[in-house]
């Protein structure tokens, strides 16, 4: 625990990379969501606001205002940020994971892990400095590799300020997030 504040208003911010894109997702993503609202996910009531009680995506998360929110349902619109901060620019061919009848897991946005990733190269709108955050995602990951496991990144200069990425994801399917400032 360190006490500092986020900088959220960096020049660049990535979707599926670091911005030097240098490492990449290879994997599915839906439903990234960024606030810099703290909302205590041990609380049942604030988890069914980002999963229902079968542990798929909850509806409307949009309208909690979010910095961020990218449904990546549709691999056309994945630069589509329904939350506050403005879109992003589609980098690659994503391609869009279906699900199946039986398949537990939602429609997502697929990433190669070699050039598929999203971008913005301008401040966020409307985003100030912040102390906490709150973020959730829906994936499905195919290099388990803590070097480009990269959901959200953001920098200025090109020297990172701001990342969220998997840690480690361990045999019992629990993960560590980390989150660097």
């Amino acid at each position: 625990y360190s006490n500092l504040t986020i900088d959220f208003t960096r020049t660049y911010h990535n979707i599926a990379s670091n911005t030097n894109t240098t490492a990449f997702v290879k994997g599915r993503l839906a439903h990234v969501f960024l606030d810099y609202t703290y909302r205590d996910l041990s609380v049942e009531a604030n988890r069914r606001l980002f999963i229902d009680a079968d542990l798929k995506p909850a509806e409307n998360q949009v309208s909690l205002s979010p910095i961020i929110y990218l449904p990546l349902t549709d691999a056309d619109t994945a630069g589509t940020n329904l939350g506050t901060g403005g879109d992003f620019t589609i980098n690659g061919t994503l391609d869009t994971a279906q699900r199946g009848p039986n398949q537990w897991n939602c429609v997502a946005s697929e990433f190669d892990g070699v050039a598929d990733y999203l971008n913005r190269s301008s401040e966020m709108t409307g985003v100030v400095d912040s102390k906490e955050i709150t973020c959730s995602f829906v994936f499905d990951l195919n290099n388990v590799n803590s070097n480009s496991n990269y959901i959200f990144s953001s920098s200025t200069g090109g020297v990172m300020r701001v990342s969220v990425r998997l840690e480690e994801i361990q045999s019992t399917n629990t993960m560590d997030l980390r989150v660097l400032v």
